[in-house]
């Protein structure tokens, strides 16, 4: 996911402040760069072997132009039919800081054992 240069700054500062919470989504939305989301534009995954991933402060390594953390992965035993992105919220702000579609997406969980893994990565304008 691209930020804006005003989006960039604040999810720079919103990723060192507090641990973050990486939640899939299974609506039919694509983010834009144009029109940051709100939380009510997606509907999260739901099932009693799904949870939201959490991510620390300290798990980034934030650069100049970009922030990555380690893989996050979700392994299912039921289905759960779409999953069409991921997007990530402060678990004591819960404000969104951005969305992402799955390019190669949606991923189809229809059988025991399925899984999605993600690289979690946000860049901005220099």
């Amino acid at each position: 996911m691209i930020a804006e240069d005003f989006r960039g700054e604040f999810v720079r500062r919103a990723l060192a402040a507090e641990p973050v919470l990486v939640h899939l989504y299974s609506n039919d939305y694509t983010p834009s760069s144009l029109r940051p989301p709100s939380l009510d534009q997606l509907v999260e995954v739901t099932g009693s072997d799904y949870a939201a991933k959490r991510i620390s402060p300290t798990s980034w390594s934030v650069e100049a132009e970009a922030a990555v953390a380690q893989p996050v992965r979700w392994d299912f035993e039921h289905r759960h039919g779409a999953v069409v992105g991921y997007f990530v919220t402060g678990v004591e702000s819960r404000l969104l800081l951005w969305a992402e579609r799955f390019v190669d997406g949606p991923y189809r969980m229809e059988a025991a054992q399925d899984s999605i893994t993600i690289d979690p990565r946000v860049t901005w304008a220099g």
